[in-house]
C-alpha cells in the first residue's frame, strides 16, 4: 500500500477503500438476503402445502361425517319399520314388555325417593 503524500492524497485513499468496502458489504448483505428470500420462499410453499393438506384432510372428514350421518338415519328408519312391523303383528308382547320396564322404573324410582324420607 502506497503512502499519501498530501491530505487531498490521504481523503482520496480512504474514499477509494470505503467504495471498495461498501461494495464487499453489498455483495455479502445481497448474498445474505438472497439466502434469506430463498428460505423464507421455501417455507412458504411449505406452509401452502401444508394449507393444503389440511384442507384436504378437512374435506375428507366432512365427506365421511355425511356418509355416517346418512348411515345412521338409514339404519334408524329400517329399525323403526322393523318394531313397527312386529308390533302390529304381535302387539301384546309389546305391551308387556312397557309394562314390565314401567313396572321395574316405578320399583326403582319408589325405593329411592323412599329412602330419602
Amino acid at each position: 500500500m502506497e503512502r499519501p503524500d498530501t491530505l487531498e492524497e490521504a481523503l482520496e485513499l480512504l474514499n477509494k477503500a470505503a467504495q471498495e468496502r461498501r461494495r464487499e458489504l453489498r455483495g455479502i448483505i445481497g448474498d445474505r438476503y438472497g439466502a434469506l428470500f430463498n428460505l423464507l420462499a421455501g417455507a412458504r410453499e411449505k406452509a401452502s402445502s401444508a394449507t393444503q393438506g389440511v384442507e384436504k384432510m378437512r374435506s375428507n372428514i366432512m365427506d365421511y361425517a355425511g356418509e355416517a350421518v346418512e348411515n345412521v338415519k338409514d339404519q334408524t328408519v329400517k329399525c323403526a319399520k322393523m318394531i313397527d312391523r312386529h308390533a302390529h303383528d304381535k302387539p301384546w308382547i309389546f305391551i308387556g314388555a312397557i309394562a314390565a320396564g314401567a313396572m321395574a322404573l316405578g320399583v326403582l324410582l319408589g325405593t329411592r325417593l323412599g329412602d330419602r324420607k
